[in-house]
């Protein structure tokens, strides 16, 4: 999955160019049968991507794409422990690199899996 999301993530603004629904239509061929059991195994690499990701519009898909991950894996357990081992990086990763809607996006991720 790591694969497809950099492709994802590459030319992306070309893409998007062309078809207003580029992310929405990615990220459903993403997730394209996945069962629950893939999904919750799939978050450390996305997260590894959210670390790697320096622009602030790709940074609030990639949180998308997690809380998405989230939903479709049916839990509201944090993966232990790489998550909560994660989540200082990824927070101070997000105040270098994202903008206010990356924030918002990360903060909606926190309450669903803190909740």
């Amino acid at each position: 999955m790591e694969n497809a999301i950099l492709n994802i993530f590459e030319d992306w603004e070309k893409k998007l160019e062309n078809d207003e629904w580029y992310f929405q239509n990615a990220y459903e061929n993403l997730v394209e049968g996945l069962t629950s059991e893939e999904a919750f195994l799939q978050i450390p690499a996305i997260i590894h991507i959210l670390l790697k990701t320096v622009d602030c519009f790709l940074l609030s898909e990639g949180v998308e794409i997690l809380i998405g991950i989230y939903h479709i894996a049916d839990t509201t357990q944090v993966h232990p422990p790489f998550f909560e081992e994660k989540r200082v990086d990824i927070e101070h990763h997000l105040s270098k690199h994202g903008d206010q809607h990356a924030q918002e996006v990360y903060g909606a991720l926190k309450r669903r899996t803190y909740a």
